[in-house]
């Protein structure tokens, strides 16, 4: 039986996104799945890594955001009711290691979970997404969503 797909190419947002999609679809991983492909293809850095969650810069920033953050869950869950109660304080803790790391007086949480067909989301594999816009930007950051 062949492997479902873990990528949503049609929410992809850039020309490089729909290319690394697509070499993500042909080999039928989910490319947040262990550290190997965040390492060899991410091409951005993992900034904090715990027993649950790891932490890096997003590949491809949503326009107009300061920073732009995963937080991934490192099992491969697609809805947030599997996450554990550890794996959530864990979350909370990290993002506040996050905002003060990167001095964020604000930002927006906004967490992919479920059928990515539902999301807005390309990659089928629970994740935050901690967004700090500027507020000298004109134009606002604007997400996908469903």
């Amino acid at each position: 039986m062949a492997k479902k797909t873990q990528v949503n190419i049609a929410n992809a947002r850039t020309a490089e996104q729909i290319h690394a999609l697509n070499q993500i679809e042909a080999e039928k991983i989910c490319p947040f799945c262990g550290t190997d492909y965040l390492k060899t293809e991410h091409k951005k850095p993992i900034l904090a890594e715990t027993e649950h969650w790891l932490a890096t810069l997003n590949r491809w920033p949503y326009k107009g955001s300061k920073l732009h953050l995963l937080l991934i869950h490192k099992i491969h869950e697609v809805h947030l009711d599997q996450i554990t109660s550890e794996a959530w304080q864990e979350l909370k803790t990290l993002t506040s290691q996050l905002l003060k790391q990167f001095k964020i007086p604000g930002a927006t949480l906004l967490m992919r979970f479920g059928d990515f067909h539902y999301t807005g989301g390309t990659v089928a594999h629970l994740h935050v997404q901690l967004i700090a816009g500027d507020p000298d930007q004109s134009e606002p950051v604007i997400a996908r969503v469903g």
